[in-house]
């Protein structure tokens, strides 16, 4: 696509034709200028199952009212009460790193199940309550399950035909994600949600978010939080943390490996923030680390979370592209925005291929228009914005 200068290209799939979009100008279209055209992803969901009714796999129509509930969850004040909880796991995982350093053969240490087993504590304490201490413990029941979640969700070739005819597999009650996984996740909801009622406790968590957001609903009948639907919110916090924050961990401790010359320079701007403030990181000085969060968005580019951003028309409508031409979309038409494309292409991104996080301190105009969220990619959309980004940046730079 890239090559021979073409903003769209067709594909044939065994259920239908989907529309490749690397152009930038189209893909603002698709994802903010014409959003109400493209809501939906394009995901089965199967009503009757509690981790299928997730943000990220719900349908736009009940999507909206979710996100609508939740969004006051994610407040400055409150994500701040949860920061003492990211530094407390910060603090083992130092020190379990220093212990395998020491144990290490040849100084060789396995990154990406380090980086796993912190973001699962991280997750179980955030968002459960759990303390998981899978640093400490590789073989907690919450770590086993947690890469048990992924191992059985539902083929891509199943997903993309539940899409298509959704009434077949939902009469058939085929689920998303394991039935094993199902039951585990709602058990621990209920199990920590009875204790906590029971005992009156609270740890500004976003369980305890999520169990107020319930009682001060109260009986909504034209939308009730129904205690599956809470579920699926827990867990989509979960798969937005899990898998994702660990890979990118792992990359960007990766690239600093590598070149140790940006290494330092982060690590200089860490210790002059904690001189300047007691030697102390909070939740609001670490806004002030500038070159970390460039590292961070520099690794997502290069490292993309996901390949591609699945959307799907609902009505017709035409787009415009940066080469001054326009394309007539029709309902129902799968589109894919490759989001590997678009970080590696040289016309948005010279020298895609290196590490520089420079880029982003220096050059303005890659974090694209105020409309769209620089922090993961420029296509992200305005009304779509997902709560992993707020997961992904506040958990990063700890």
């Amino acid at each position: 696509m890239y090559n021979e200068k073409k903003p769209f290209m067709v594909i044939e799939c065994l259920l239908d034709s989907m529309l490749f979009v690397q152009d930038l100008e189209a893909i603002k279209e698709i994802m903010i200028t014409q959003f109400e055209n493209f809501p939906d992803r394009g995901f089965y969901v199967n009503h009757r199952e509690a981790l299928s009714v997730n943000l990220s796999r719900l349908e736009y129509d009940m999507w909206k009212p979710v996100r609508h509930k939740l969004t006051p969850s994610f407040s400055p004040a409150k994500v701040r009460n949860m920061f003492p909880i990211l530094l407390e796991v910060t603090q083992k995982l130092i020190k379990v790193l220093a212990e395998d350093s020491q144990r290490a053969l040849d100084n060789q240490i396995e990154i990406l199940d380090l980086c796993s087993r912190f973001t699962i504590d991280i997750i179980g304490n955030v968002a459960f309550g759990i303390e998981c201490n899978s640093l400490e413990n590789p073989q907690t029941e919450f770590l086993l399950q947690g890469n048990r979640a992924f191992l059985g969700i539902l083929n891509p070739f199943w997903d993309m035909f539940g899409n298509k005819y959704p009434k077949i597999l939902q009469f058939l009650n085929v689920y998303v994600f394991s039935r094993e996984s199902n039951a585990f996740f709602k058990r621990v909801f209920q199990e920590t949600k009875a204790f906590r009622e029971k005992n009156n406790v609270r740890r500004n968590d976003f369980m305890d978010l999520l169990l107020e957001l319930k009682l001060e609903q109260g009986e909504d009948k034209d939308f009730p939080l129904t205690s599956d639907l809470l579920v699926g919110q827990l867990f989509a916090f979960f798969i937005a943390g899990f898998e994702t924050n660990a890979c990118t961990l792992t990359y960007a401790l990766y690239e600093l490996a590598k070149h140790p010359d940006i290494q330092e320079k982060a690590r200089q701007e860490v210790m002059q923030l904690k001189a300047a403030n007691n030697q102390k990181l909070t939740y609001d000085s670490m806004k002030q680390l500038k070159f970390l969060k460039a590292i961070v968005q520099e690794t997502l580019r290069k490292y993309p979370i996901g390949s591609v951003m699945p959307r799907v028309c609902v009505r017709q409508c035409t787009i415009k592209t940066s080469y001054n031409t326009t394309l007539t979309i029709q309902p129902g038409t799968f589109v894919l925005i490759p989001f590997y494309g678009v970080h590696h292409n040289p016309d948005y991104y010279p020298e895609p291929e290196k590490f520089l996080p420079q880029r982003l301190l220096t050059n303005p105009s890659f974090h694209a228009s105020s409309d769209i969220n620089g922090n993961t990619t420029p296509v992200t959309s305005r009304d779509f914005v997902c709560f992993k980004l707020f997961y992904h940046t506040s958990q990063k730079p700890s």
